[in-house]
């Protein structure tokens, strides 16, 4: 059975685009497995002001 041995989160680490309009929010995670391999996770939200 896998499991997490470790466990980095980096948080908002980029952004793009105009606050005003709409803009982009890039995180990132990271997680280190028991067999040694390492799972990188980036989420991009996308923003729009109406």
């Amino acid at each position: 059975m896998l499991k997490v041995i470790k466990y980095k989160n980096h948080g908002i680490c980029m952004r793009g685009g105009e606050e005003q309009e709409h803009h982009h929010k890039f995180l990132f995670s990271f997680f280190e497995l028991n067999n040694k391999k390492i799972i990188s996770l980036m989420i991009v939200e996308n923003w729009w002001v109406n």
